[in-house]
Parts: C-alpha cells; structure tokens; sequence
C-alpha cells in the first residue's frame, strides 16, 4: 500500500489474467517495462516480498517523476531479479531536453538495485554507448551478442516507432518483445 501518493490513471500492458504490470505507462508519463534479468539468482533473489508486477503497477500508478519512481522501487520489498526501463516524457516540451525527458535502465532484485542511464550502460565492443539510448538485449547482460547493438547503431539518429519495430525489434528474434516508446 502506498501512503501519501496520487492515483494517475495508466495503460498497462500484460497477459490475460495477470495481476500487476509488465509494461505500463500513466497520464503522469511514467513508463516502466520489464525484461529478465538472467544472473545467479540465488545470489540477489527471493520469493518474498512484494511480487515484482505489483511493484510495477504501483510504481506507474503512483509516481508523478522519475525521482518517486525510483524512490518507490529502492523502497519496495523486492523479490525476483529483472532488468527494467524506466523513462518520462513531458509532453508538449521539446525532445531534445534533459529537462523533458528521461530513461533509466535499472538491474532490480532483492539484494541489488543500479540504475543507469545512456552515459553510465555497459559499454562493450557489442553493447555500445549511444548518446540518449538505454537499452537491455535478450541476452545475459552485458552481452557479447552484437545483434541488437549493431542495430541501434545502424539506425542511431532515426531510431522512432516505425524503425523500432520494422528495423530493430523485427530482427533481434526475440519472439516476446513488447515496445512502448515515449
């Protein structure tokens, strides 16, 4: 239960009679989306507390910025280990601001909580650093697969909704990708 938040009407984004959220996104434009964090689970996670889809939907429910966001994720009893995307937009502002918009990739589990932006992500040979883009592939991270990093790099300056998914998405085989851009 969260004490002293304001309700934000949202869109959440999930399967058929799942409780909670896997990708969300509020009126208050805070997205949030998941994706598995592969590690030695035994070492981060456990099976109580306040399961991650809940922390979710709350998270999109309630926060009205990125900094509540994150105060509520660092605040939650965490269980399972995941990568998430966090990211805000303010709408009619321009989105070349630091201001306006912003997006953190975040490594969350019972025992660990980091959060990154574009500046700070892995930055390997097949997961390169692209001013603005933070991104998690399918593999473990961080990864020596080039196949999502070459992408981006190939598409960097037009990377938009119809490249996302023509382009990007459509080639990096995930076969359970769920994009929400903001």
């Amino acid at each position: 239960r969260q004490e002293n938040y304001t309700s934000h009407a949202f869109a959440n984004f999930g399967y058929l009679g799942l409780i909670g959220s896997l990708s969300a996104y509020s009126e208050a434009s805070i997205g949030l989306g998941e994706k598995v964090w592969i590690t030695k689970e035994q070492d981060i996670t456990t099976r109580f507390g306040n399961p991650w889809t809940y922390v979710l939907r709350d998270v999109v429910q309630f926060a009205d910025s990125i900094d509540t966001a994150l105060t509520m994720l660092v605040n939650a009893h965490r269980t399972c280990s995941i990568h998430l995307g966090l990211g805000s937009y303010e709408r009619n502002a321009s989105v070349h601001s630091d201001e306006t918009v912003g997006f953190r990739g975040i490594e969350y589990s019972a025992k660990e909580f980091n959060v990154f932006n574009w500046e700070d992500m892995y930055n390997t040979k097949n997961h390169p650093i692209l001013k603005d883009v933070v991104y998690w592939d399918k593999h473990v991270q961080p990864s020596n697969n080039p196949c999502l990093g070459s992408l981006l790099v190939d598409h960097y300056g037009r990377i938009n909704a119809p490249t996302i998914i023509r382009n990007i998405t459509s080639l990096s085989e995930t076969g359970d990708a769920l994009n929400l851009m903001l």
